[in-house]
Formats: structure tokens, C-alpha cells, sequence
């Protein structure tokens, strides 16, 4: 299988950074060496895409991200700080810029952003967790409980709602067919002659 070195010539193919197709193959590079692994090399790729086009979430985030993994927490910031900058942010925005502001030893800043990441998207396990250690960091040990209650709390309705899922795949396979659905003749006023 050839690697991402050999979509280079294809994608990079822009002529010129005014090119409105550049931004994209930059970004599909990065997502290129992301899958491979070659973090640094993604994030070098993605932090051109949003270079390019600054406004752009996906772009932004993808860098946020790649960054991270590439053990740059600096470069990661900047990125994340583009993202939830963006009218469109989501809570993993919220999530990444806390997570990254967490490990910065930023807890209060931290906390603003893994609750704004929580009201957005309530179903993420990683801000309760986050929230339940920076709460601790700062202190307050009633708030960390509280924090991890809920985070208990939605991976038993996780496991309740899966557990409905399967139970209710077994009982649709385990009802029989009607004989209408089998083909039998319908019958009404509609379908009969006078």
C-alpha cells in the first residue's frame, strides 16, 4: 500500500496559495499522515490548511489536534483557541481547548471550557472526567464528587440504553412474521369488485 509521500504530487498539485483548492489537499494530507501516525507531519499539513483559511473549524480543529498528538501543547493551543473561536464551535472544541488548558495546569480556565463543552455536548465522557480532576486540583473535592457522580452516571445510561438495544434486536428476530407480510391476499372495499 503506498503511503501518504505518493498522494503528495496529486495534492499538491495548487499552483498557488491563492488556489482555492489548496487549502483542502493541504488538509487532506494532513489527514494522510494523522492515519499513518506521522503526527508532526499532520500538523504541519493542517496548521497550513487553517493558515490558509482561518475561519475554518474543521481545519482549525484538525490542527488542534494533530498538534496534541504531536507532543506540542503550544502549537495545539493556538489552534484550539481558532476553533472555539468560531461561531460554529461544538463541545469537542470546548473539550480539546480544556483538555489542553488542564494539562497546562490552567484548572479555572479548564473548568470554563469543559462546562461550556459539557452544556454542548452532554453525552462526551472526557469532559466529566477532566472536570472532576481539575475540580480537584483547585480543591474543591464536593464539586469533583459531583463531577463524577454524573460521569457514573451517563455510562450506566450508556450501558441501560445498549442493553434495551440488545434486547430489543432479540425480541424483533424472535417474533414471527405475519401472513400479510408473507404475501397473503388483502381484502377491503378498495380491492374487491362490485
Amino acid at each position: 500500500m503506498a503511503g501518504p509521500a505518493s498522494a503528495y504530487p496529486t495534492l499538491r498539485s495548487p499552483a498557488s496559495i491563492e488556489d482555492p483548492s489548496a487549502p483542502l489537499a493541504y488538509n487532506l494530507l494532513g489527514f494522510c499522515y494523522f492515519t499513518q501516525g506521522d503526527y508532526a507531519k499532520a500538523a504541519g499539513y493542517y496548521q497550513k490548511a487553517s493558515d490558509l483559511l482561518p475561519n475554518n473549524l474543521v481545519f482549525a480543529h484538525d490542527a488542534a489536534i494533530a498538534f496534541d498528538r504531536a507532543s506540542n501543547p503550544e502549537q495545539a493551543t493556538v489552534y484550539a483557541i481558532r476553533a472555539v473561536s468560531s461561531p460554529a464551535a461544538g463541545g469537542e472544541d470546548h473539550y480539546l481547548m480544556g483538555k489542553l488548558l488542564a494539562n497546562a495546569g490552567k484548572a479555572g480556565d479548564a473548568i470554563r471550557e469543559l462546562k461550556t463543552a459539557v452544556a454542548q455536548t452532554p453525552d462526551l465522557d472526557g469532559p466529566y472526567y477532566l472536570l472532576a480532576r481539575a475540580s480537584m486540583r483547585m480543591g474543591d473535592t464536593a464539586q469533583a464528587t459531583e463531577w463524577n457522580a454524573r460521569l457514573t452516571e451517563l455510562k450506566q445510561k450508556r450501558e441501560r440504553d445498549h442493553t434495551l438495544q440488545k434486547t430489543t434486536q432479540k425480541m424483533n428476530k424472535a417474533v414471527p412474521s405475519s401472513t400479510l407480510l408473507k404475501g397473503a391476499p388483502i381484502t377491503s372495499e378498495e380491492t374487491e369488485a362490485p
